[in-house]
């Protein structure tokens, strides 16, 4: 079931053309800069406007998400000059090329009274997103925002703090990656992750490194701006949950039993710098196994190398 309601304003010169889109190559997204305004109060606005050229194709506030201008016509979003480089207009979205306004469509967020894009008015976008990108056959990197296309801080709160826009589409992505997953599960660091401290913020500070291959364990019922709670050795922090970029959902590890008391080399050589020591009867895990025959194995954030022989290393 969709998630848009179609309501189109009549056909008029100054914000529903008629024309036909050429291309739908992305998703501009905007803000409607309107404190308390609904996504009703703009459909009459844009029907009724005849002093300026401007509108959008679908509005989204707590309640409704309406689509204004039919998917495959023109809107006028995207087309304004804010800046000039060498002579010409600036324009960031090189897909989008020379005119915005015949190859994307445009989702407006409407503001609480506060000038706030509430919790709700950001799911609901994302639902929007979501179906838009399905329908067109597009990713979540193709969503941009009016400030990349020409400049114009559009919208103001996610020019001001991009992790928001970043959120957004990490929200998108996974609603794209097909089932919701369900319960907690455990996950493998697929490199050294610097886990952070505050939930869907990429600007917040680091909490700690999460070594590559570790294993944490992930909730998917309790996501956190589309994060998840990353628990590790007594640390907390928060990482997000676009798991094909960043995690494996199957265990890279091997478990083997050091035979001796054994130096791991930095270079998959003899004679390559040390690394580390690990002592007869200790564990170690070993991630691959290298063209050469050495394994690469891992002790917290420290690659260590040996051959793949009983000699040294038997599995657990």
């Amino acid at each position: 079931m969709s998630v848009i309601t179609n309501d189109y304003i009549r056909v008029n010169q100054h914000s529903r053309p008629g024309s036909k889109l050429t291309v739908v190559n992305k998703i501009i997204m905007h803000y409607t800069a309107n404190n308390g305004g609904t996504a009703r109060n703009h459909w009459g606005y844009f029907n009724n406007l005849t002093d300026r050229y401007a509108s959008a194709h679908i509005f989204v506030d707590d309640i409704e998400a309406l689509c204004i201008i039919p998917q495959n016509e023109v809107a006028y979003q995207a087309n304004d000059i804010q800046k000039y480089v060498n002579g010409s207009p600036y324009r960031g979205v090189t897909a989008l090329l020379s005119n915005a306004n015949f190859k994307a469509i445009g989702i407006e967020m409407c503001l609480d009274k506060k000038g706030n894009i509430t919790a709700a008015t950001f799911n609901r976008t994302v639902d929007v997103a979501a179906e838009l990108c399905k329908i067109h056959k597009l990713k979540a990197a193709d969503i941009v925002r009016h400030y990349d296309v020409t400049g114009k801080i559009c919208p103001a709160p996610w020019v001001n703090n991009s992790a928001e826009f970043t959120r957004f589409k990490n929200a998108v992505a996974l609603k794209l990656s097909g089932n919701p997953k369900k319960g907690k599960q455990w996950l493998y660091a697929k490199r050294n992750l610097y886990i952070l401290k505050g939930a869907g913020d990429w600007t917040s500070a680091l909490a700690f490194t999460l070594p590559q291959h570790s294993a944490v364990q992930v909730d998917w019922d309790n996501l956190k701006n589309g994060w998840f709670e990353i628990n590790y050795q007594g640390k907390k922090g928060y990482y997000s949950a676009s798991v094909a970029n960043y995690f494996d959902e199957k265990n890279p590890n091997v478990t083997y039993i050091c035979q001796d008391d054994l130096l791991f080399r930095a270079d998959p050589k003899w004679g390559g710098p040390p690394s580390f020591r690990r002592k007869k009867g200790e564990t170690i895990n070993a991630v691959e196994k290298l063209s050469n025959g050495w394994l690469k194995c891992t002790l917290g954030t420290q690659y260590g190398y040996l051959p793949d022989s009983t000699t040294y290393l038997k599995k657990k």
